[in-house]
């Protein structure tokens, strides 16, 4: 049996060697942090840092999507922002679900969710953070008590995780 493979055109753009294809999947990079962390009042603070994307293709976008895990909220104007290699804090794509000021019990688990687009052209080993900043540099700021809450916080609760999927995408 003989198989043939007929092709008219074929499009992309050829970097180092290799054909990508817009709008197709380069690489992904999983980032997962399930450490309890008890969190204090501050006008910025970096909560998620230490960890990397690596970034093949200069002509590429990284395309961000997570979730932030909390507990008993305490402030949801402070400015949450993500940054990645030399971005400087970006305040588009997250947005606070699940809380509410008025809620009967405070220790409601909520979370920070994001999803953001990167379209710059470094490439290489860049550093990944979020944090809170506001904007009037009001010092008594946090999103919540407890960022990655677990059965400390409620005995029928177990560990819970905040996680990142940073997918890098060809343009």
């Amino acid at each position: 049996m003989t198989s043939r493979l007929l092709v008219d055109k074929i499009e992309g753009k050829a970097t180092s060697g290799t054909i990508t294809v817009p709008n197709h999947v380069i690489n992904v990079t999983h980032l997962k942090n399930d450490t309890r962390t008890a969190l204090s009042g501050a006008a910025s603070s970096a909560l998620w840092s230490g960890d990397n994307v690596t970034k093949l293709i200069s002509s590429s976008k990284l395309i961000i999507t997570g979730l932030m895990v909390f507990r008993d909220g305490a402030s949801y104007f402070m400015g949450a922002y993500w940054k990645i290699g030399s971005s400087g804090n970006r305040y588009d794509g997250v947005v606070q679900h699940g809380y509410a000021a008025d809620a009967g019990d405070a220790s409601v688990q909520f979370g920070w969710q994001i999803n953001a687009e990167y379209d710059a052209t470094e490439t290489g080993t860049l550093a990944v953070e979020i944090g809170w900043n506001t904007a009037n540099s009001a010092g008594s700021n946090n999103p919540g008590a407890t960022w990655n809450p677990n059965s400390s916080d409620d005995a029928r609760s177990h560990q819970k995780a905040s996680t990142l999927t940073i997918f890098e995408v060809a343009k």
